[in-house]
């Protein structure tokens, strides 16, 4: 059995690339990436906060928001005291896809530690860790 803070770790490093299959229950990885954030925020998040978070363009979020709120995923809510501001919430429909795609995806990272086996397991965790910490540095 692998190490459960390891797949949690690796799936979060896989949330924004295609390392492992794009889960069966998502039409593409950015609106998973989108649904998942918002699940794990566990409430709203501003849009210019979401798209800091996911490294995306402004017309790149607006459009993926724009899908997802036509496919009843989520609700755009315009915030009181700045009406050019709106948060993003997922709805019941889009928690239950978000949820099923974050399991398929930490399932999917499961089997690919336990192939690894426990030390390269330990040890791609960490360069995907370092990794991402350099790539944060420089942007």
């Amino acid at each position: 059995m692998t190490d459960p803070k390891l797949t949690q770790e690796l799936t979060s490093y896989c949330l924004g690339k295609e390392i492992l299959p794009i889960p069966d229950s998502l039409s593409n990885i950015a609106e998973g990436r989108v649904l998942i954030r918002l699940l794990r925020r566990n409430g709203g998040i501003l849009v210019g906060e979401l798209q800091n978070d996911l490294g995306l363009s402004s017309g790149r979020v607006a459009n993926l928001l724009k899908q997802l709120e036509e496919k009843e995923l989520l609700l755009r809510i315009r915030q009181n005291d700045d009406r050019r501001r709106y948060s993003v919430v997922l709805t019941e429909e889009g928690k239950r896809k978000a949820s099923l795609a974050l399991r398929e995806l930490e399932d999917s990272c499961e089997r690919f530690l336990e192939d690894m086996g426990e030390e390269d397991g330990k040890e791609i965790v960490r360069l995907f860790g370092k990794a991402l910490s350099v790539k944060r540095k420089r942007n």
